[in-house]
């Protein structure tokens, strides 16, 4: 009994026990909230946290698959020797193929969840612009982004230069994002014999001065390096690699 100076309050309603989760996530706190009749704004708060919780967890499996993945011996040969002459002289490397980088790649990508793509496209000053993205199977994705000119090399027509670059960086994307590098065939010596004359070094070392971004910059570096290392200019390529480095420190000054 209550006289008139006191009063009852009606209990709060609470979920059945059976109803609540151990540790309870958004999905199950949402269903909760839906029985219990909350308001629109307590909905959509909770449905944005599902979200995030949502993408967090893609987040956690993507590292997790990525992790899983680097665990692996995987080695990358290059498979395909170039030798292309022009007025500058004569070039011979070795490269990777795309084919054979995706050959090796792919399949162990796949049985981690992981897939990956490109996006081709042309910047506003005519240089060609690969991104390459690597989705986990429950959504996140991660990419890396590499631009650089046409290649000219061995007398392409615009096309077949076109498409040399986009190869060529769609390679280099797909193997930096997942962290690999390719590994030299032993070919007995036989890649002793190949020549970069002091005019080619100047075209890398011209190329890199010429970068605008940090990405196109590595990216001259890569070719550079791998012509003239197989050609065992390794004064060259120290070269190279000190203009590499001023470059760099020149284009982080200026955008800083």
């Amino acid at each position: 009994m209550t006289d008139e100076n006191t009063f009852e309050l009606d209990p709060i309603p609470s979920p059945a026990p059976s109803a609540l989760a151990t540790n309870p996530g958004p999905a199950e706190l949402l269903r909760i909230a839906v029985q219990q009749n909350a308001s629109i704004d307590q909905l959509e708060r909770l449905m944005a946290l599902q979200e995030r919780w949502n993408a967090n967890e893609a987040k956690k499996a993507y590292h997790e698959a990525m992790a899983q993945f680097h665990a692996n011996e995987i080695t990358i040969t290059k498979d395909k020797h170039v030798s292309f002459k022009t007025d500058k002289g004569t070039t011979e490397y070795n490269h990777a193929t795309l084919g054979n980088v995706v050959k090796t790649i792919k399949p162990l990508l796949g049985s981690y969840g992981l897939s990956s793509s490109w996006e081709p496209a042309r910047s506003e000053g005519g240089r060609v612009v690969v991104t390459c993205r690597v989705t986990h199977k429950q959504g996140h994705t991660e990419s890396v982004t590499l631009d650089g000119p046409l290649d000219d090399s061995g007398r392409k027509n615009n096309l077949q230069s076109l498409g040399s670059t986009i190869t060529y960086l769609q390679r280099y994307t797909l193997l930096a994002i997942l962290g690999l590098a390719t590994e030299e065939e032993d070919d007995d010596g036989a890649g002793s014999a190949a020549y970069v004359s002091e005019q080619q070094l100047a075209d890398f070392i011209a190329k890199v001065n010429e970068a605008t971004t940090d990405a196109g910059v590595m990216l001259v570096w890569q070719l550079g390096r791998d012509a003239l290392g197989i050609a065992k200019n390794v004064k060259g390529v120290d070269e190279l690699r000190g203009v590499v480095e001023a470059k760099r420190k020149a284009l982080k000054a200026t955008n800083e």
